[in-house]
C-alpha cells in the first residue's frame, strides 16, 4: 500500500515539462562601445524551441540558434570584418546558440534563466534576466544581459573595442 501511495503522490505532484514550441519570431541585438562610441546591430534567423509554463518555470526548456553570418550593424565593411576569424569566425562557427539549463521565477512575469551560450565553439553559463507576457494569442519573451567578449574569444586583443556586450532577445511562441 505504502508504494501505492508513493507513486500516486509523484504522480500528482510531480513537474511535468510543458511540450515544446516553436520560436514564431524574434529578435536578437546588440550594443557594444567601440572607440568610446556606441555601436548596435542585430542578427536575423532566430529559431528554436520554447517549452514554458508560468506555474511550473523549472519544467521549462528554452533553445535558441541564430545565425552567426546575418550580422547586421548597418557598415557593409565592419560586417564583413566582424565575420571573419578575429570576430565571430561564420566560417567555422556559422550558429550562436542557447540553451536552458535551468528557470526560476523571480516575481509576476518575471524569471531568470540559466543557459549555456556557445559563441565561437566556445560555450559558458550565463544568466538571463527576462519577462513573459500574454499578448494575441502568443508568449513574448523578451531578456536583456551582458556578456564579456573576450571570454568567447571575440574580437581578439582589440583594445578600442569594450569588453562588455549588452545583448536583447526577444522570441514569440504561438500559445497552446
Amino acid at each position: 500500500m505504502n508504494v501505492f501511495i508513493s507513486l500516486l503522490y509523484l504522480f500528482i505532484f510531480m513537474q511535468t515539462a510543458p511540450a515544446p514550441r516553436p520560436i514564431a519570431s524574434g529578435s536578437v541585438n546588440f550594443k557594444i562601445k567601440n572607440a568610446g562610441f556606441w555601436a548596435d546591430g542585430n542578427f536575423a534567423g532566430l529559431q528554436g524551441s520554447i517549452a514554458f509554463d508560468p506555474q511550473q518555470p523549472g519544467a521549462g526548456k528554452i533553445t535558441a540558434t541564430v545565425d552567426a553570418t546575418t550580422i547586421d550593424t548597418g557598415m557593409g565593411m565592419r560586417d564583413k570584418h566582424l565575420r571573419s576569424d578575429d570576430y565571430f569566425d561564420v566560417a567555422q562557427h556559422p550558429e550562436i546558440r542557447m540553451e536552458s539549463t535551468s528557470i526560476k521565477k523571480r516575481g509576476p512575469n518575471r524569471y531568470t534563466g540559466t543557459f549555456n551560450l556557445t559563441i565561437r565553439g566556445v560555450t559558458k553559463q550565463v544568466e538571463v534576466p527576462f519577462t513573459v507576457r500574454q499578448q494575441n494569442g502568443q508568449q513574448v519573451f523578451s531578456g536583456e544581459f551582458t556578456i564579456n567578449r573576450r571570454n568567447f574569444e571575440v574580437g581578439g586583443g582589440s583594445l578600442l573595442l569594450s569588453d562588455q556586450a549588452t545583448v536583447s532577445i526577444k522570441a514569440v511562441v504561438e500559445e497552446r
